[in-house]
């Protein structure tokens, strides 16, 4: 009977043993599961910062080219308008350089007319 004692106690040891086990290996189970899915919460947590890091660096350089190309038109404008202003210059000191050259024949020919005058005068006197 001691024997049979002893059976049973040996065989209730390793009914807790095997249910122990079980449960160590489900509770495992369970932790792999869980890791993995903090795993990819972690990449799907990544992948959204890296996507939100490319909307602001993609933001930021269309902002800058956006700046770059006003600073360009702006600056051609300005272009524009110092080149209409030479050549608006250029017109009227043009216009001035000829209207000083007609204005230097019209005394060139008042200076002869007054020479021819004079050459007259001084043969009549003769």
């Amino acid at each position: 009977e001691r024997s049979k004692e002893i059976e049973r106690v040996n065989h209730e040891q390793e009914l807790v043993v095997k249910q122990i086990k079980r449960e160590a290996e489900n509770e495992l189970r369970a932790k792999e599961a869980e890791m993995g899915r903090l795993k990819h919460v972690q990449e799907i947590e990544l992948e959204r910062v890296e996507r939100e890091r490319d909307n602001e660096a993609s933001r930021l350089n269309r902002e800058h080219e956006l700046r770059v190309e006003r600073m360009k038109r702006e600056q051609e404008s300005s272009v524009q308008r110092l080149q209409q202003r030479l050549e608006d210059d250029a017109r009227q000191h043009g216009a001035e350089i000829e209207r000083l050259q007609r204005e230097k024949e019209d005394m060139e020919r008042v200076r002869a007319r007054l020479e021819l005058m004079r050459v007259k005068a001084d043969e009549e006197m003769k």
